[in-house]
């Protein structure tokens, strides 16, 4: 198993655990050792996802890597960047 460095960034470009790739990431948590993981907003998209285009998940980086969790998912960039920005995300 590889282990991560837990207080690396999520940058734009970066493809997750389940094969999506950023597209747009804010950081909302900051790693603490021994109480939360460090945790973004991100918008993504999917390659060959044939019903939504765009998802808004949350993200953690945990030793193992990056997790998704509580995804809204959606047809167009304008529903997602108004998800992103309802979660905190804040254009770059």
């Amino acid at each position: 198993m590889t282990e991560y460095d837990l207080y690396q960034p999520l940058p734009v470009g970066t493809t997750i655990n389940n094969g999506a790739t950023v597209i747009a990431s804010t950081r909302r948590n900051e790693y603490t050792p021994g109480d939360q993981y460090a945790s973004w907003v991100v918008i993504c998209v999917r390659p060959g996802n044939n019903f939504h285009d765009y998802v808004v998940w949350t993200v953690a980086l945990r030793p193992d890597g990056f997790h998704t969790e509580a995804g809204e998912y959606r047809h167009s960039i304008i529903e997602a960047i108004g998800a992103y920005t309802d979660r905190g995300g804040r254009a770059s």
